[in-house]
Parts: structure tokens; C-alpha cells; sequence
């Protein structure tokens, strides 16, 4: 029977969204955690040589080897660990036999009453989490034993020197080198070590676009297992038992894992539910899986037995005798081809298949759009005899035919809050009571209704695009976010476009540069829970308010990660003289994961939460705008100005509407402007938005809660 390697994509790791509670395991680490580790009876065959693998063999009765031993294979030129015979071994013999016991599978986790808890068929883990976790990527398979069977991997490497019943076994893999595995390495690594397989740009991007999914689906599943189990399963998984030098759960730990196993496991377990039957459930095989490949080659691997032969077990046999001393290598499979081989093991052999598609996938005869960068509409000056101050966004405004700041009403100013000069707003001249001193026409914002009637963005970003009713529905599925406020991504990417563009190129040029001068370092998604809790002690009192924080953090980041990626994908490779990468923002690729994030926070501090005709209904829709000079305002808890700002209830003098803001009382020259905060915003939201609040602020309602509760755990924090 020939080896059974998966023809498919690269292996991920387990992974959850939903916070499961199981049955929270005590034990204690200087025992063995998993009572089936030392359930195997063990014989003495033979002295140590000191070889864990092998000596570990000759122990366990589930094993039967004396014809391997220890040995060196050259395999393209280098020195490479395997085995050799020890013993002449005849034609047609099984020299090698293991029993299904000896595997390290499902069957390891069943047997297992602690790991069958976390990991096994029934647990929720595999059942709901695992199944969840793998519809939120691109890749199309359904292997959740692919996920479990590395983890707990992890758990038999962290117990104690011999305590698991693979002892020698995770010392062998332990010592296996997988630095040549691309999973380790960008693309760019595989396109310089295989240039005669990837000579071509279809090459190239074929596996650059599995590339993507595979990064994507090892960060979400890694993510989403890694809070499941140091949750429910803290004294198996928790962060504090260690692995390589590193938390049980690392992304570098797991992804190792995952690496070892589609490198050595094979594709077939027997009687795995006790019917008797062969199973597609990968099992990996001592002492087997340590020999290498060539492609001819007598020796066949695989299951074995049945009745006759008194049950069934794995074995290698031999259609040829081998000598004492030759080197025992395995058959490749003939279905193999290069570009599996490479992802699998980081080498192929020449005599395989080739792999590559006869022609560009479909990913690669998207039609690629380019735009063009169109020059920035005439603005008239509203006062021909105003001259430029230095400050861009109110020399902008001045000269911008839809922004009316009344009769020069408001201008730059600083404002002191919590003893701090921030810059804002202040009136520029005296304010009557009841006076309209700022107008802007919808056209000033930035908003979905004027990426519509952007020549160049309207096909990008448009709510016609592929990418709005397309690509981003799609990415928002794959996230836990239960909401599909597509515009909250849309214009922090229109915020990108324009920074991008020279000079005042930008219709709204002097809106970016204010943009641009903004310091978002102290916004919440910049940050660790851990920051956030040091620096607001007061809000996050107890483990139950943390715990919810933590929850919407971990969502928020994973969400922000998946979106980021797709965008960046989608647009770089279809717009590419838009949003490629040689297109810099900031000093960096105008779509690097930092300019992205630094644009939604843009978005999230500034944006006004209506809009108006956006799909020419005449109706207001909660689809948020941008506002030039009225968003520059700061905020207060009771604003001594009474400003009444957002869309008018009335049309203007040429019967459309417009945004504005009024005040219903008199204000003095040189008096800040500011906002009032909506009494609906509480004190954790606030810091979520702003990075901020203000002691005046009501408590949020999980606040409420777990203050009652005088604190309460994180757990039953996420389960509300």
C-alpha cells in the first residue's frame, strides 16, 4: 500500500470564536496530566544506546522492530537523518510492525479521558468550534482532525521527561529540523530556491494567492484555539506551561506543530470507531514516519493485517531483499506532484508531477482595472481677498465652494482638558444666539455618497463595486462581528486614496493634512488590554469587566486582521496604480496593516453617524460621514455653547440639504467650541471610541452588572 499524502492545501491549526465553558481540569503539572500517558505495558528488548527514538522502541510492546536502526541518508547533496537496516531483511518480510496503539492520532486523544474532554469527537471543540473556525477562511476542506491531533501534540511535549507514552518518540521530533518548510517563509523564499518551477508570473501567483489563505487561516484558527482552550482547559493549555521556551499555544508553537504533522502523518487510521473499518483520519507513525523517500524504491508503508494475521496494525514490508547496513527509504506516491511536495516537506524530486495549472487559475484572469489619478477640481475662493495662514484645513475651507464657515465664524484654537492644551476649535468672531456659522453642502464630506460621484473611486469602492457588495460582505461573515457597517471600512480607505495623492491633488487636500498631523497612539486598538487596564484602573475594576473588554478586544483584532488582509489583496492585485504597494502613505505601502489601522481610527474618532441621500431616496441613512472643520471640534460633558450640528431639517435656498451648525446661545470671541457628549455614551464605550472618558459618563451596562456582582470571573464575563 503506497503512502497517502493529502493532495491539498497546507495544514492550519484548531481554532474557535465562540467562548465555550467546559469542565474546568485541576491537576497538578509535576504528575503526568493525562492518566492513558503511562497506560502501556512495557517490555525490555535490548540496552540503550542512547538514541531516545530507537531506545524507546525496544520498551514498547506496541512496537515490534529489530531490522531499523539509526542512519544517514545523502539526499541532494546533504546529510540527512533516517534509517538503515540492522539486519539482513528477506523479500516479502514485515520488518517493521506497529500496533494501532502505537500511533499518534485520534485514537491517542480518545484513549485519553482528559485530552478525549478538550480535543476529542464529542468535545466542543470538534463538534461546533472547529467546524465554525474553518468556515471563516477560503480554504476548501474539512479536516478537524488536522487541527486536534497537533495540539495534542503539544500537550504530550509539555508533560514531564518521560511521563508520555511517546516519550522517545517527541524527542525524535523534538530534533526534526522543518526550517526548510515555506510555511516558515514568504513567498519570495520559495521563488528563489525553485526558480525552474516558478518562472512565470501565473506561477507566482498561484501560489501567492494560496499562500495568503493558508497565513490567513493559520492566524485565525491559531487565535481562536488558543483563547478556547487556556479558558476552558487552563491547566493543560493555560500560558504558563511551556513549550520549546515558549507558551504551550504560541502562534510559533502551534504553527511548529501543525508543520511536524502534514510532514510525517499518514493518511489512514483502521478501526477508529470500533467497526473494523479504515478511516481518512491521519495518523502519525513512529519509527516509520523517521525514514526518508526516494521514488523507486521496494519498500511500501501503510495498514496492514485483518483476521488471519491475528488484527489489524501497521507495517512496512519489502518487495526486495535489503542488506544489513543499506539505507531503508520509502516510495513516493505516484499521485504526488512538485508543488504538494514542497509545501509538505520543502523538497521535491524531479520525477514528479507537475502540479502547476495548464492555465491562470481564475483568481488570475480577474480583469485587473487600472485608474487613473484625475486632477483636483477648481476651487473658488469664497473671500477674494483672503490669504492663506498656514493652518491647511481652514485655508482649505476658505477656498472649498462647499464649506460656508460663516463670515469667518470659528478657527483654530487650543482647548485645556484635564490639564492638557488640545488642539480644537474656538469662535473666531462673536456668535449670536441662534445663528447657522458653519455650512457645509453634502459634497464637503467625505461619505459612500461621494465616493459614488468619484470618477476614480466609484468602481473601486463604490456601492457598486465588487469589492463593496462582494469582497467585503465576505470578509465580514468571516469575522464574530455581528454587523455589516460596510461603510465603516470603505472611507478610511478613501481616507487612504487621498493622502496618497501629491500636493493638492486631493479634493479635500486640507482635510487629509489635518488627518495626517493626528497622534493615534493612545486609541484602545493601538494598545494591549493590559495597557488599557493599567491606564484606567477605575473603569476596569474587576475581572468581569476585564474579562468583557478582552472578549470585544480579541474579536475586534481578529476582525481588523481578516479585513485588512482581503482589502489588501483584492486591491492591490485589481488596482494596483491606485492601491499597489510602490503607492506610499505615511513612508510605508499606502495598504500596510499600520496605514489601515491608522485610517480607521480616523474614521472611528471623527465620524458623524448620518448621512444623507445616499442612494437618491432623499432619506437620511446611518451611513457615517466624514465633516471637514466641524469634526475638529473637542468634546465636553455640558458644552456652554449649546452647538446643534449634523444634517439640517430644512433645504437651503437652492432646495437641498445640507449639514450645519447652529448654536442656541451666544458665544464670545475666542470662546472654545466644543460638542456636548450624547448621554447615551457610557464610560467603557467612550474609551473603546476616544481612548478616553469623563467622570460624568454612566457605567456601561456589563459595568453595572459586574459592580453589583461585587466582580465575578472572566468566564461567566464572556458568557453573558
Amino acid at each position: 500500500m503506497s503512502l497517502n499524502k493529502r493532495d491539498a492545501l497546507l495544514v492550519l491549526l484548531v481554532g474557535v470564536f465562540a467562548i465555550f465553558f467546559g469542565k474546568k481540569i485541576t491537576l497538578s503539572r509535576d504528575e503526568p496530566a493525562s492518566t492513558a500517558s503511562n497506560n502501556i505495558s512495557q517490555r525490555r528488548a535490548g540496552t540503550e544506546t542512547g538514541d531516545a527514538l530507537y531506545d524507546w522502541a525496544q520498551w514498547n510492546s506496541f512496537v515490534q522492530n529489530n531490522a531499523v536502526e539509526r542512519g544517514y541518508d545523502i539526499i541532494g547533496g546533504a546529510t540527512i537523518r533516517g534509517g538503515r537496516a540492522a539486519r539482513d531483511i528477506r523479500a516479502g518480510e514485515y520488518f517493521i510492525r506497529l500496533d494501532l496503539d502505537a500511533a499518534f492520532s485520534m485514537r491517542t486523544i480518545e484513549s485519553d479521558p482528559v485530552l478525549r474532554e478538550a480535543l476529542g469527537f464529542n468535545s466542543q471543540l470538534y463538534r461546533e468550534v472547529i467546524p465554525s473556525a474553518i468556515e471563516a477562511q477560503n480554504l476548501e476542506y474539512e479536516h478537524p482532525w488536522e487541527h486536534a491531533v497537533p495540539l495534542a501534540l503539544l500537550h504530550h511535549i509539555s508533560l514531564p521527561e518521560k511521563s508520555s507514552r511517546y516519550w522517545g518518540y517527541l524527542e525524535e521530533l523534538r530534533q526534526t529540523n522543518l526550517s526548510a518548510q515555506p510555511a516558515f517563509h514568504p513567498p519570495e523564499f520559495v521563488f528563489e530556491k525553485f526558480p525552474e518551477l516558478f518562472n512565470s508570473e501565473d506561477d507566482k501567483a498561484n501560489w501567492i494567492t494560496v499562500d495568503w489563505d493558508w497565513q490567513e487561516m493559520y492566524t485565525i484558527m491559531s487565535r481562536r484555539s488558543r483563547r478556547h482552550l487556556e479558558i476552558n482547559f487552563p491547566d493543560l493549555f493555560g500560558p504558563h506551561i511551556l513549550v520549546r521556551g515558549q507558551p504551550i499555544l504560541s502562534d510559533d508553537n502551534q504553527l511548529w506543530a501543525s508543520q511536524l504533522f502534514y510532514s510525517r502523518y499518514w493518511g489512514q487510521d483502521l478501526d477508529l470507531f470500533g467497526d473494523g473499518k479504515s478511516s481518512m483520519h491521519g495518523a502519525m507513525l513512529p519509527i516509520m514516519d523517521s525514514l526518508n523517500y526516494a521514488f523507486d524504491s521496494p519498500v511500501d508503508c501503510g495498514v496492514s493485517g485483518g483476521p488471519k494475521e491475528g488484527g489489524n496494525f501497521f507495517s512496512c514490508w519489502t518487495k526486495s531483499p535489503i542488506q544489513k547496513g543499506d539505507a531503508i527509504v520509502w516510495k513516493y506516491s505516484e499521485t504526488t506532484d512538485m508543488q504538494t511536495a514542497i509545501r509538505s516537506w520543502g523538497f521535491y524530486h524531479p520525477n514528479m508531477l507537475d502540479g502547476r495549472p495548464a492555465k491562470p487559475s481564475a483568481a488570475i484572469q480577474e480583469n485587473r482595472e487600472t485608474a487613473t489619478v484625475r486632477k483636483a477640481p477648481v476651487l473658488r475662493k469664497i473671500d477674494e481677498n483672503y490669504v492663506e495662514t498656514g493652518d491647511a484645513l481652514y485655508d482649505w475651507a476658505a477656498m472649498n465652494p462647499f464649506i460656508n464657515n460663516v463670515n469667518g465664524a470659528v478657527t483654530r484654537g487650543f482647548n485645556e482638558i484635564n490639564g492638557q492644551m488640545i488642539r480644537g476649535t474656538v469662535a473666531a468672531r462673536d456668535i449670536e444666539a441662534g445663528e447657522e456659522y458653519i455650512r457645509l453642502e453634502l459634497d464637503a464630506a467625505i461619505s459612500l455618497r461621494t465616493i459614488d460621484k468619484d470618477p476614480v473611486l466609484q468602481n473601486v469602492l463604490g456601492t457598486q463595486s465588487e469589492y463593496f457588495n462582494e469582497i467585503l460582505p465576505v470578509a465580514y461573515a468571516a469575522t464574530n462581528m455581528k454587523f455589516d457597517d460596510r461603510y465603516e471600512y470603505i472611507l478610511p480607505l478613501a481616507i487612504l486614496y487621498h493622502a496618497s495623492l501629491p500636493g493638492r491633488e486631493s479634493p479635500w487636500w486640507g482635510y487629509i493634512s489635518e488627518m495626517l498631523d493626528a497622534d493615534l497612539s493612545y486609541h484602545p486598538s493601538s494598545l494591549t488590554p493590559e495597557d488599557m487596564f493599567e491606564n484606567f484602573p477605575d473603569v476596569f475594576a474587576n475581572d468581569g469587566i476585564r474579562g468583557v473588554w478582552m472578549k470585544q478586544d480579541d474579536d475586534w483584532v481578529e476582525a481588523y486582521y481578516i479585513i485588512s488582509r482581503r482589502t489588501r489583496r483584492f486591491l492591490e492585485k485589481n488596482y494596483p496604480d491606485i492601491f499597489g504597494p510602490q503607492i506610499l502613505v505615511r513612508g510605508q505601502p499606502i495598504l500596510s496593516q499600520d496605514n489601515q489601522l491608522w485610517a480607521c481610527q480616523l474614521f472611528v474618532t471623527r465620524f458623524w453617524g448620518e448621512d444623507y441621500d445616499i442612494f437618491s431616496n432623499n432619506r437620511i441613512a446611518n451611513h457615517g460621514a466624514m465633516l471637514p472643520v466641524m469634526d475638529s471640534y473637542n468634546y465636553a460633558w455640558d458644552s456652554a455653547g449649546g452647538h446643534l450640528c449634523g444634517v439640517s431639517g430644512e433645504r437651503d435656498e437652492n432646495g437641498n440639504y445640507y449639514y450645519r451648525c447652529k448654536t442656541s446661545r451666544a458665544i464670545k470671541k475666542g470662546s472654545p467650541l466644543r460638542f456636548q457628549y450624547s448621554v447615551d455614551v457610557c464610560r467603557s464605550d467612550a474609551i473603546r471610541t476616544w481612548g478616553f472618558f469623563v467622570p460624568e459618563m454612566p457605567l456601561c451596562d456589563h459595568e453595572h452588572h459586574f459592580r453589583s456582582q461585587g466582580g465575578d470571573s472572566r468566564g461567566k464575563a464572556e458568557q453573558k
